[in-house]
């Protein structure tokens, strides 16, 4: 329910139409998920989509589950998102959009390098916040 409210639509997908959902937002050459685990549990996802081969970007993101947040875990599944950008051939910089009233991710973002654009854009009444890490000095 809490990563939802972070989501345009709130709406509860039984596992065959998130499935079938899911099969239609990725494309295996420009898009990556993985499940991250602790202890044998799933505490998160972290994501690579979007990878530009010929630019060398990627937009990057992580969510960690609600049951594990407020241990540290975001900063780790981010830079993990981040590495696997890097280790995929997103060598010249790594973007993302964030609700702007999520501070948490915010703090996460701008800790690891992360500048506001100034790009903003609205889905649904939310607005949204472009960030963007330059790679190449």
């Amino acid at each position: 329910e809490d990563t939802r409210k972070w989501l345009g639509n709130g709406e509860v997908l039984d596992m065959k139409d998130h499935v079938r959902w899911f099969d239609t937002i990725t494309r295996p050459d420009v898009d990556t998920y993985r499940i991250a685990c602790c202890d044998g549990e799933d505490i998160g996802l972290l994501r690579v989509t979007r990878l530009d081969h010929e630019q060398k970007t990627a937009c990057v993101g992580a969510d960690v589950f609600s049951k594990w947040r407020g241990r540290g875990f975001g900063h780790l599944l981010f830079k993990a998102s981040c590495d696997l950008a890097v280790s995929k051939g997103a060598t010249r910089a790594l973007y993302l959009w964030v609700f702007q009233d999520n501070e948490r991710a915010l703090k996460i973002y701008e800790k690891a390098g992360f500048k506001r654009t100034g790009q903003e854009k609205e889905i649904r009444s939310r607005k949204y916040i472009h960030m963007l890490k330059s790679l190449w000095v």
